[in-house]
């Protein structure tokens, strides 16, 4: 065979040497064998799993059915069709099709395996088909089939193989094989390949003796390898290739002929040296306070240009708003509520680019408020919830009025997600008054991922995702028939949740909120939107912040409200408190100087000390 006739392929001129390779996925068949892992032994599953499926069909699983060819289950049934894509459609394709058909009991079906081709599997033409008949028992069958001229060259290419008749009739172990090379190393539409690559590829049905040739042009078509009778499916060109450059190469499998070598083609493959630019590290979530400078970076490969974009949207520098938006690090400026939202970064270069997963700018603040003072409507950002049962409005501790529920009702807020900010932190303050041990009843929570309740035992709690932690008040804490104000922060950094009870740190535990609650609704007066674990008793003034507060802003909530109260926020710095009144002054120091050289110390003679007793 002449050099030139080979190159002819490459360039498309196809005619001149005969078929090429299809489109196939590798493997072209996904469950070839119908394997459904959810079967025991005796059981049955109506359809096959990863098929597409119609007739009466099932999958089964020994109890009488002839045995598996390969793995435990095969398909049995009368009068079905099963179809897969097992690629993309290239004309004049020479494809292999083995399946493993018989009867059940004695007599089977004729069944026809057909290869179609169409936009989707519904609207498919047939492009080649033959019909085979059974045999009584199951068998192997291997046709040959080839793709024709009749269809889209890059449409989905799909196998079908029918039942005919109303005879039952088995299925197993269907493969689809391609007589040409197939699975190149680089993959088709590579980017960033070495310059050094080793080239690869597989050649599923080969002889002893078949070699192959391989080519490769530029992108100009200037041929720059041409290689006879490779003998492995490996090949490493004798030196390397360019930098940022485009380049096509094709594989042909050579069976020998005494005539005439038999050649199959695989299709033109094309892969680049070019490196666009690919993003390495996200920006990261930022929460910072009103008027300050929030700053996002992003860390890319082979970068030369940067965009920064808020919700989708392209920003450029702006005096006093935007500093830094075409370089790696964005800064916003004299950050403001309008300034929340989502920030991501396009980095790119000559040959492309890719753009960052997303970074959530917030502003600390309170971003939810129920005072309850005669509806149940958020004060922040007018968010609604929607109540079950008859909860009533009665006299509060913040304002003139609180909600009351019975152990019957409860509310849920309308907007599911607008509360998943555990990557910033939280704080929930609630004011409570009950008058008898709740049993872990719940007066607000969010589902799995936090609860807080007036039982003794644990005030606040959240699941691990096998279990759940918490902190408590004390037993029987809030049972008083009194108002108390509870209050639950939490750290996303340290994932550390903490529980405060009228202003009082309580205790803490360290936990991941479970996230796959996020779509889990806020809910007052129960422990889910469901009415899990409904409360009784009364709730004022809830408030939601999306950062912890500290101790202090935490006591100073409680001391508004209940203005006779003292609060002593951390005594660890309290060492030389000696009467304990929260504060070290000369109270302390009369207490220290009163026992000025007070000594009861008795020393050996050797010591080196002396005895003042």
């Amino acid at each position: 065979m002449k050099k030139i006739r080979m190159l002819a392929i490459l360039f498309g001129i196809t005619a001149m040497l005969g078929t090429a390779q299809a489109g196939l996925f590798d493997p072209p068949v996904q469950n070839e064998s119908f394997e459904q892992p959810a079967l025991s032994p005796g059981g049955w599953f109506t359809g096959a799993q990863d098929w597409i499926y119609s007739g009466y069909i099932f999958t089964v699983y020994g109890g009488g059915y002839p045995e598996a060819v390969k793995g435990n289950q095969i398909i049995d049934g009368y009068g079905y069709t099963i179809a897969q894509q097992i690629g993309t459609y290239d004309p004049d394709t020479d494809l292999i099709v083995e399946a493993w058909y018989g009867s059940r009991n004695s007599s089977a079906s004729d069944f026809t395996i057909s290869l179609l081709t169409g936009p989707d599997y519904a609207d498919a033409n047939s492009v080649a088909a033959t019909t085979i008949t059974g045999n009584d028992t199951i068998s192997q069958y291997i046709v040959e089939l080839n793709t024709g001229t009749g269809g889209v060259a890059g449409e989905p290419l799909y196998l079908q193989v029918a039942v005919n008749g109303q005879f039952y009739s088995n299925i197993d172990y269907v493969q689809v094989f391609s007589k040409s090379p197939t699975s190149p190393v680089p993959a088709n539409g590579a980017n960033s390949v070495p310059v050094d690559q080793v080239f690869s590829w597989t050649s599923t049905i080969a002889g002893p003796n078949d070699t192959y040739d391989v080519y490769m042009t530029d992108a100009d078509g200037t041929e720059l390898i041409f290689r006879e009778n490779v003998s492995t499916t490996e090949y490493a060109p004798a030196s390397n290739l360019v930098e940022n450059a485009d380049y096509s190469w094709q594989v042909v499998r050579r069976e020998p002929n005494s005539v005439e070598d038999i050649l199959y083609p695989s299709s033109v493959w094309q892969f680049t040296t070019k490196s666009p630019a690919t993003i390495v590290d996200d920006p990261a979530d930022t929460l910072v306070d009103a008027g300050a400078t929030a700053t996002f970076s992003v860390t890319a490969s082979a970068a030369t240009s940067y965009q920064w974009k808020k919700d989708g949207i392209a920003i450029s520098d702006t005096a006093g708003v935007y500093a830094g938006t075409n370089t790696d690090t964005l800064s916003v400026l004299d950050v403001q509520q309008d300034d929340e939202g989502s920030y991501t970064c396009y980095a790119s270069n000559a040959y492309g680019g890719e753009e960052s997963g997303a970074a959530i700018l917030s502003i600390k603040r309170l971003k939810a408020h129920w005072d309850f003072e005669g509806d149940l409507t958020d004060e922040v950002e007018g968010i609604v919830c929607t109540p079950t049962g008859s909860p009533a409005f009665v006299t509060g501790v913040v304002g003139s009025s609180a909600i009351s529920f019975d152990g019957s009702s409860f509310v849920v807020a309308d907007i599911p997600t607008y509360f998943n900010f555990f990557d910033s932190g939280l704080t929930v303050n609630a004011w409570i008054k009950v008058s008898t041990d709740q049993s872990y009843k719940t007066y607000l929570a969010k589902d799995a991922s936090y609860w807080m309740n007036a039982s003794g035992d644990w005030s606040a709690f959240a699941s691990t995702g096998a279990g759940a932690l918490g902190a408590s008040a004390g037993a029987g804490a809030t049972e008083d028939n009194e108002w108390h104000l509870t209050t639950l922060t939490y750290d996303a950094p340290t994932t550390t949740f903490k529980y405060y009870f009228d202003g009082e740190f309580m205790g803490d535990f360290v936990t991941t909120p479970q996230t796959d609650n996020y779509n889990s609704p806020l809910t007052m007066g129960a422990a889910s939107s469901a009415g899990a674990g409904k409360y009784t008793g009364l709730l004022d003034d809830v408030k939601i912040y999306n950062y912890p507060r500290t101790d202090a802003e935490i006591a100073q909530d409680y001391l508004g409200i209940m203005t006779t109260k003292v609060i002593c926020v951390d005594s660890s710095l309290l060492t030389y408190d000696f009467n304990n009144d929260c504060e070290v002054n000369l109270a302390d120091f009369a207490e220290f100087a009163s026992q000025w050289l007070n000594c009861s110390r008795i020393a050996g003679v050797d010591s080196g000390f002396g005895s003042c007793n």
